[in-house]
């Protein structure tokens, strides 16, 4: 349950890195929400099917268009958000493995395949259990409220001035 709630969290990250973008793009006028304008913002942004291709290009707006001190601001979550994306891939990529064969109960949790080199394991070697997918949910939940902040106070307010 913890693995799913965690997944469906980070959709709200990638729903908040949108709210960001559409604040962006309208930074110095009033926000054009009819339906046309969301269809065509809409496809730039969805066309990209990574979340780090999607960062990059709410990365490249913002430094177009914000001031310095929202800037540092924006530079300091999106570095959040990198840590989060890397933390999401893991659940997303890895294996589920049975952590107690003795329970009766499904206890798992996530870790690199079988096979992947040593290497590379050790670059990657991040296991987590129900209690790890809880504080990714709250991890991913706090970086959704800290998108939507910025997108909807902070942008709107340098829109403002």
């Amino acid at each position: 349950r913890a693995y799913a709630t965690a997944m469906l969290v980070w959709q709200h990250v990638e729903s908040a890195l949108f709210s960001t973008f559409f604040s962006l793009y309208n930074y110095e006028e009033e926000p054009k929400i009819g339906s046309r304008n969301l269809k065509r913002l809409g496809a730039v942004f969805y066309s990209q099917e990574t979340f780090s291709a999607k960062l990059k290009i709410v990365d490249a707006l913002a430094k177009v268009t914000l001031a310095p001190e929202l800037l540092t601001e924006w530079k300091k979550l999106k570095k959040q958000m990198e840590r989060a994306y890397a933390h999401r891939n893991v659940l997303a990529h890895f294996t589920a493995v049975a952590t107690n064969t003795e329970s009766t109960a499904l206890d798992l949790a996530m870790a690199p395949p079988m096979f992947v080199p040593e290497e590379i394991r050790r670059k990657r070697d991040r296991l987590f259990d129900a209690a790890g997918c809880e504080k990714l949910i709250n991890d991913f939940g706090m970086i959704a409220g800290l998108l939507d902040e910025f997108s909807q106070l902070k942008v709107a307010r340098g829109r403002a001035t």
